[in-house]
């Protein structure tokens, strides 16, 4: 027992002496060592793996690649070169096909010199099938012979498409405060989208509600707020060049809301 407490001290103190806590302007720390990289976000909670969306919708008509990037941190020392680190494809995550719907350029996934934040690059493809069809491809941060994969945060999946989806927000709230735009519709949303000069499919009411941590799922609203922002929104769409808008349902979309 003895001796296991000697080892236990003995390796706290090596730990200790080696631990170098740098702060930097972003406040990352760094310490020498081994140097992981890994995925900066966290997995939702309930989830597994951290995920994320994105649709070539708010991409214009000519643009048929994007370069998607998942932000990433190092930790460990800085270096004075550019270090390159390695991605792989997990397959039981993914659906798009390698070389059709997405690429994975080895020269872009790099950390800077004397950075500890960078990007993973994936290169998608606005291929006609994903006008109808959404695809997933998930990676995986590997070791390579700068930097070490593995650690937490080190699995990733992008869901994409050429559509929009009813998000989970956007009617949800809890009593009689949730937002009244009614519906959901495409052609709605994306009016909504562009009136709140949102291009990515953001939620637009963020600035205005409050969570409760007892109450859960649950999301009550500024009600004179949401009823201002919604009394302008439609002011906005009667004064439209085109107007009165009517939606893929056939419903002028003045007449869809609560």
């Amino acid at each position: 027992m003895k001796n296991i407490l000697n080892n236990i001290i003995l390796f706290a103190l090596f730990v200790s002496a080696t631990l170098v806590v740098s702060c930097s302007e972003d406040q990352t720390a760094t310490y020498s060592g081994a140097n992981y990289v890994y995925f900066s976000v966290e997995p939702s909670e309930g989830e597994e793996f951290i995920s994320s969306n994105f649709t070539f919708l708010f991409e214009e008509d000519d643009v048929t690649e994007k370069d998607f990037k998942i932000p990433l941190s190092i930790t460990g020392q800085l270096s004075s070169q550019d270090r390159n680190f390695e991605i792989k494809i997990v397959d039981s995550l993914t659906t798009a096909i390698e070389g059709k719907h997405f690429t994975i350029n080895p020269d872009k996934q790099v950390i800077k010199a004397n950075q500890t934040k960078g990007s993973a690059v994936i290169s998608l493809n606005r291929t006609a099938d994903l006008k109808d069809t959404g695809y997933t491809v998930g990676v995986e941060l590997i070791t390579n012979d700068t930097l070490n994969g593995g650690i937490i945060s080190s699995i990733h999946v992008l869901n994409f498409s050429d559509f929009l989806e009813e998000p989970d927000w956007w009617y949800k709230g809890c009593f009689f405060n949730s937002p009244q735009i009614g519906p959901f519709t495409v052609t709605k949303a994306l009016l909504w989208f562009k009136y709140n000069n949102i291009t990515d499919g953001s939620d637009p009411w963020l600035p205005y509600f409050i969570f409760y941590d007892d109450f859960s799922d649950c999301t009550v609203y500024d009600g004179d707020s949401i009823k201002a922002i919604v009394a302008a929104f439609k002011i906005w769409l009667s004064q439209l060049p085109d107007a009165p808008i009517i939606d893929e349902n056939g419903d002028e979309v003045l007449n869809t809301f609560n």
